[in-house]
């Protein structure tokens, strides 16, 4: 028996995916970047829009009045700030604008590419935009749609093509959590909306583009956010 469990042991593991990169090791993760961020601005008229919140951690955790942050996520209840509703009809209906906004809703990539161009939209000059789950950590990992996959990037690494081909924005990835993306758009800024021209289509696409990014350290990374 004990044999057998040992031989199980070595085959489950031969066939367990490892992770194709690797990210830096630092104290930081997307939290730290968003309220990096949020410090730069006034915080008693700062606003801050979290689209998908998860377990709500990251949202209980940033350091706002719970007036000036609001969330969206269809599996809550809609109670003060939090919106119970899809992205999609969120900004259908939203007359608000914010200077900070953090996308980690559905991971799937037209989705997250409706996201940001809404985001744009609804955001103020100087604004910052965040998006989690740039890098994924293997071919399994941004499989659509999700298998129980306990770490889903799904791919929304395909949103890299759009931003790389943006006029008037500055974007790159910080090289922590699964890949930050950080957003600076400028007033003049024109979003790449093209789907037929992006010919990323697989996971061993990603890994050629994937030298081609504008990956940062954490430190160059909060050094871009204060610029």
């Amino acid at each position: 028996m004990k044999k057998i469990i040992q031989s199980y042991i070595k085959f489950k593991s031969k066939f367990k995916p490892k992770n194709d990169f690797e990210f830096e090791t630092a104290n930081y993760n997307r939290l730290s970047l968003i309220n990096r961020a949020l410090n730069n601005f006034d915080k008693k008229n700062c606003r801050y829009l979290e689209i998908g919140l998860g377990d709500c951690n990251n949202y209980n955790s940033i350091s706002l009045d719970i007036n000036n942050k609001y969330g969206v996520d269809p599996a809550f209840d809609s109670v003060n700030n939090i919106h119970g509703v899809k992205s999609d009809e969120f900004f259908k209906n939203n007359d608000q604008t914010f200077d900070v906004i953090f996308i980690d809703g559905l991971h799937h990539y037209d989705q997250v590419l409706d996201d940001l161009k809404n985001s744009i939209n609804s955001l103020n000059k100087n604004g910052i935009i965040f998006i989690h789950d740039m890098i994924p950590l293997n071919k399994m990992s941004q499989e659509i749609p999700r298998n129980k996959q306990k770490i889903w990037t799904g791919d929304v690494w395909k949103l890299c093509y759009n931003l790389m081909n943006s006029k008037n924005l500055k974007f790159i990835i910080a090289n922590i959590d699964c890949g930050v993306g950080i957003v600076k758009p400028s007033d003049n800024c024109v979003l790449n909306l093209d789907f037929e021209n992006n010919n990323l289509k697989t996971y061993e696409d990603f890994k050629t583009l994937y030298h081609l990014l504008p990956i940062k350290s954490a430190k160059d990374s909060l050094e871009f956010i204060d610029k």
